[in-house]
C-alpha cells in the first residue's frame, strides 16, 4: 500500500511546473470564455435593443398610419356630402339653363312672350310639333300660304323681341285670336328674322298691325305703336262688322 501511494504521489507531482502551467491555462481559458460570454451578451443586448427600437418605431409608424387612415375615413363622408352638394348644384344650374333655353325657343317659335305651358293651339314648326299659347308666329316661307291664301281675314302683327311696346300688344293679339277664332286669323311675324317681309310691306315702326282680306292689305287697317285690346277690337269691327265672339 505504501509503495502504491508513493508511486501515485510521484506520478501526480512529478512535474510541478506542468501542473502549474495547466492550472494557469485552464484559468486563462475560463477568463476568455467569460469575456466571450460577456461580448456575446453585449452583442445580444445591442441586437435586442435595436430590434426593440425598430419594432417600437414600426409600431409607432403603423399607429400614425392607422390614425391617418381613421382621419381620412372620418373626412370621407364630409367630402362625399360636399361633392354631392356641388354635383346637385351643378345639375340644378344646368336644368335651369336648359329650361330657360327651351322657353326662349318656344317664345321664338310661338312669337309670344308668355311661357308655353298652357296651350290653346298646336302648330307644326320646322317639322316638329310645337304647342303654342295664343297667336302663332310664321316665317317668310309660310306667309303666302298662311296669310295671302287664307279664306278668312288675317291680322298680322309685326314685332321684335327687343321691342317693349310689342310686349304690351301681345296679350291683346292673343285675346283677339281666342275671341274670334274661326272668323279672324291672327299671326305674328318677327321682323329681325323676316327682313324681306319688312321691306315688302314697308314696316317702319313696331309693333305694326295689318289686316289682310283675300290676300291683300286692307287700306286704312295699318296701325303702328302700342294699342289696347278694345282699340284692336274696334279696328277689326270697323272693317268686319259681322264679327261675332265665338
Amino acid at each position: 500500500m505504501c509503495v502504491a501511494r508513493s508511486v501515485r504521489y510521484l506520478h501526480i507531482h512529478q512535474d510541478p511546473e506542468t501542473e502549474l502551467g495547466g492550472s494557469r491555462r485552464r484559468r486563462g481559458e475560463r477568463e476568455r470564455e467569460r469575456e466571450i460570454a460577456k461580448e456575446g451578451m453585449m452583442m445580444m443586448s445591442t441586437h435586442l435593443s435595436t430590434t426593440t427600437a425598430a419594432r417600437i418605431a414600426n409600431f409607432a409608424g403603423h399607429e400614425n398610419g392607422r390614425r391617418n387612415v381613421l382621419q381620412q375615413q372620418s373626412r370621407q363622408p364630409q367630402v362625399l356630402i360636399s361633392s354631392l352638394r356641388n354635383k346637385s348644384s351643378r345639375m340644378e344650374t344646368k336644368k335651369k339653363s336648359l329650361q330657360q333655353q327651351q322657353q326662349r325657343q318656344l317664345r321664338r317659335k310661338c312669337s309670344g312672350f308668355e311661357t308655353a305651358t298652357t296651350t290653346t293651339r298646336i302648330r307644326v314648326y320646322g317639322g316638329t310639333t310645337t304647342k303654342c299659347k295664343g297667336a302663332p308666329g310664321i316665317s317668310e316661307k309660310e306667309f303666302d300660304e298662311v296669310v295671302l291664301e287664307s279664306k278668312v281675314p288675317v291680322l298680322v302683327d309685326f314685332w321684335a323681341s327687343w321691342c317693349g311696346p310689342c310686349k304690351l300688344v301681345a296679350p291683346s293679339m292673343d285675346k283677339i285670336d281666342q275671341k274670334y277664332s274661326g272668323q279672324v286669323k291672327v299671326v305674328k311675324v318677327e321682323t329681325t328674322e323676316n327682313s324681306e317681309l319688312v321691306e315688302k310691306y314697308k314696316v317702319y315702326g313696331l309693333p305694326t298691325l295689318i289686316l289682310f282680306i283675300d290676300g291683300k292689305e286692307v287700306p286704312g287697317s295699318r296701325h303702328e305703336g302700342a294699342i289696347s285690346f278694345a282699340k284692336v277690337e274696334s279696328l277689326l269691327m270697323s272693317f268686319l262688322p259681322t264679327l261675332v265672339p265665338s
